[in-house]
């Protein structure tokens, strides 16, 4: 049997200018975060009801913006041997599974399990912007 050809697609083959790819690829950066924003008005009333206070909240909500700001440097070191296009696709992957699985925090009714899940997802999320983000300027500036 022989084997099959397959095309592989790439930039190049896209027939697209380089500046109308990399607004395509920030628009799709742009709705990727939003959802990840848009659960975030809901949070504070859905940890109220579980008995968690402000602080912890804020906490949670923090570790959104602190896993990039400590490991940028170990990602950023690292980009320039990765494929970016591979890291935008799989930080957008990662982006989805975040804000689907943060969605079954409505689930958890437990105070402590409720914290421990909403802080762990809420820094893959982080770690998931964090990918997607630093590829997607890396690219960018390959243009």
């Amino acid at each position: 049997i022989a084997p099959s050809k397959t095309r592989r697609l790439s930039i190049e083959k896209l027939k697209m200018k380089p500046y109308s790819f990399l607004a395509a690829l920030c628009l799709g950066e742009i709705f990727a975060t939003s959802s990840e924003t848009l659960l975030m008005p809901f949070f504070p009333g859905e940890a109220a009801s579980r008995e968690v206070n402000s602080t912890t909240v804020g906490i949670i909500m923090a570790s959104f913006a602190m896993v990039p700001l400590f490991l940028n440097p170990f990602v950023g070191e690292r980009l320039g041997r990765w494929n970016k296009k591979r890291c935008i696709l799989f930080g957008m992957f990662l982006q989805t599974t975040s804000c689907l699985l943060f969605t079954f925090c409505y689930y958890i009714t437990d105070h402590w399990s409720f914290i421990i899940y909403s802080l762990l997802l809420r820094t893959f999320g982080g770690f998931s912007i964090l990918i997607g983000f630093n590829a997607c300027y890396a690219l960018g500036s390959d243009y």
